[in-house]
């Protein structure tokens, strides 16, 4: 968290993964859309493709970064994100 809070005040920007891209992760992801350069969303965890796929089309999301679970993102060997939302 420290580092986060960190990053925040020298300005750069938090990267942040979706777990869950229901109605409470695209309310949380939207807060990417208010401050752009300090937060932006690099990655989406979400089991129904259609919530997932809105996620990659409305963020950006590459799509090597999009996983159907939460697990596929913590087996990853690089870490693509500072923090994990997790909207479930």
């Amino acid at each position: 968290m420290l580092t986060i809070l960190l990053r925040l005040r020298e300005m750069q920007i938090v990267t942040a993964v979706i777990i869950g891209a229901g109605r409470r992760g695209q309310a949380y992801a939207s807060y990417a859309t208010v401050v752009p350069k300090k937060f932006r969303i690099v990655g989406v965890a979400e089991p129904f493709k259609v919530f997932r796929d809105q996620m990659v089309a409305e963020y950006r999301i590459k799509e090597e970064n999009a996983f159907e679970t939460w697990e596929r993102v913590v087996d990853l060997e690089k870490r693509i994100a500072d923090v994990a939302i997790i909207c479930t």
